[in-house]
């Protein structure tokens, strides 16, 4: 693929396939059919009919800007800044889980008033902390046409899944709260409805997990790096083995599949803080 500026007396390329239609005044993509008229890449105005010497009326950017091959490159700072803010939020707060963790094992053997609640609140604001980042990794990219973009099903799983362990991690804080054999007066509907939630939240998790690893190829695609891609495209098959058939390997099967995972999404935070140092 060519970062190279379109002439607007050449073609349009297809913002999805990047097909070279070999045509300036072609709408649709004659290949895959998607809408070849972007929208502003900085504002998502609507550029259709306007000149691709001219600029955006909203922003002022240049029109054809927003005609370039749908590299993460060729696309505003601003939404690059989201996915690498969304990123950093999701490593992060693995990695300040991965200390809770720690803590609680420590804590199995050294008894410490408080340290039962006290972990169950950190652990909680590190998945909160997790779910942000993805909320923000999801951000929709302005200069996409919505039929274009090919990672829009994937984004709204994500979304979807983080509502719903989002309400799960905050209701299953409620527990903590009730002492005694006796919960108090409508504490137990609050119960149930946390323990139904931490279901829903159980099967949104595996949803979001298979979502994540479309959107990462998605993403890989458009850096381009085909070998993230390919360990993505890989790891959602492998990462369920890990997490299940991998337990009998001393139960390093889980911690190997979070590393991968840890990994993968490390390299592409790498990219986008590359692309916005070169931008």
């Amino acid at each position: 693929m060519t970062t190279a500026s379109i002439s607007p007396t050449e073609s349009r390329v297809c913002p999805k396939c990047q097909y070279d239609s070999g045509n300036p005044d072609a709408e649709a993509c004659p290949e895959c059919g998607t809408s070849m008229v972007p929208h502003c890449i900085i504002c998502g105005y609507d550029l259709k009919g306007l000149a691709r010497d001219g600029v955006c009326p909203e922003c002022g950017t240049p029109v054809e800007q927003s005609y370039l091959p749908d590299l993460l490159q060729n696309r505003s700072p601003e939404y690059l800044g989201q996915l690498r803010s969304g990123l950093s939020f999701v490593l992060n707060g693995i990695l300040a889980y991965v200390c809770v963790v720690v803590l609680g094992i420590f804590s199995a053997f050294v008894s410490v008033t408080g340290a039962e609640l006290f972990l169950a609140f950190a652990g909680t604001a590190c998945s909160i902390a997790i779910l942000v980042g993805w909320w923000r990794l999801t951000t929709p990219d302005p200069g996409m046409p919505p039929d274009a973009n090919a990672g829009l099903g994937a984004r709204q799983i994500i979304r979807i899944a983080v509502c719903v362990q989002l309400a799960a991690s905050v209701f299953g804080l409620i527990p903590q709260f009730s002492t005694g054999q006796t919960l108090a007066p409508g504490m137990t509907a609050i119960v149930v409805l946390s323990l139904a939630l931490g279901l829903a939240s159980l099967i949104a998790w595996v949803a979001q997990f298979f979502a994540a690893m479309l959107y990462v190829r998605w993403l890989a695609r458009r850096v381009p790096d085909q070998k993230l891609h390919d360990k993505a495209k890989r790891f959602m098959w492998l990462g369920p083995l890990l997490q299940t058939v991998g337990l009998l390997l001393f139960g390093l099967g889980p911690l190997i599949a979070l590393v991968m995972y840890w990994n993968m999404l490390d390299v592409m935070r790498k990219h986008i803080k590359r692309i916005l140092a070169e931008t």
